[in-house]
């Protein structure tokens, strides 16, 4: 096999790997052995956002809600369709991310709420 890209939603997990680590790391042999395999069989390794990778998202979710050590699909799961489609045209997907503001003598606001508040203020 030449030229693997392997792709985790584990940022964590990624820079662990990719980058140097620290020598009493307690997961220290088994990140280098990561890397050993990565080297030795052409792999690349990227962080990519979970809503990129909702179909092995969705598996992996499956597989932890199953006591089957191995499952083959002949086909797509039911439930997986709608994601293979939206990946196949190529949907694109806003990551939104929830801000929380306190103002004095107020309410807490989350972040389109604090927008349109400050907006109101002009």
């Amino acid at each position: 096999m030449n030229d693997i890209m392997c792709y985790s939603d584990s940022l964590l997990a990624v820079n662990l790997i990719m980058n140097d680590t620290p020598r009493f790391h307690i997961y220290a042999v088994l990140i280098q052995n990561i890397k050993d395999l990565l080297i030795d069989r052409n792999i690349s390794l990227h962080h990519t956002l979970r809503e990129e990778n909702q179909c092995a998202d969705f598996f992996a979710k499956l597989g932890a809600n199953s006591d089957a050590h191995l499952v083959v699909h002949q086909s797509p799961p039911a439930d997986l369709l709608p994601l293979l489609r939206a990946d196949a045209i190529g949907t694109f997907f806003v990551r939104t991310y929830l801000f929380v503001f306190f103002v004095p003598g107020s309410v807490f606001f989350s972040f389109p709420d604090l927008f349109l508040f400050l907006l109101a203020l002009l």
